[in-house]
């Protein structure tokens, strides 16, 4: 993801990335799997738009985190980048989503594929809806 921004790659930012990526795995496991949505039938459609409504926000904070922000202004700065761009993120983490359940759908080398193929088209995503938006420009003062 750095060299898709063209930013150095420094072992804060990773440590910072994997950091955010991990609690998210644990918060996603304690709130269990899809199997409980599916059993509400149509109440779980609810959770469900609050689910993605909170990805789609998340969205950039791994891009920002690269990028040398802490969390929480990453976090603010996602949150405010995602503002008028919901649904463009909705697809795009849909149509991410989805193509790396397909390919890991294939028999024995589906999950290597999935994370081979989308995982730097995921990272390369983020870099330019960062670029474009001029997120990676802003000055804040201890970035520069």
């Amino acid at each position: 993801m750095a060299r898709a921004m063209d930013r150095p790659v420094r072992f804060a930012d990773v440590a910072s990335l994997f950091g955010f990526v991990v609690a998210l795995d644990l918060l996603q496991r304690l709130f269990g799997s899809i199997a409980l949505l599916q059993e509400m039938g149509l109440w779980g459609f609810v959770p469900l738009a609050i689910y993605f409504a909170l990805f789609v926000r998340l969205f950039l904070v791994p891009g920002l985190l690269v990028a040398g922000r802490p969390l929480r202004p990453a976090l603010r700065e996602s949150s405010r980048f995602a503002d008028g761009r919901g649904w463009s993120l909705f697809a795009l983490l849909l149509a991410i989503g989805l193509s790396a359940w397909l390919l890991s759908l294939l028999p024995v080398v589906g999950p290597v594929l999935s994370s081979a193929l989308v995982a730097p088209v995921h990272a390369v995503a983020i870099g330019v809806v960062l670029e474009r938006d001029g997120a990676l420009r802003q000055s804040t003062g201890w970035l520069d």
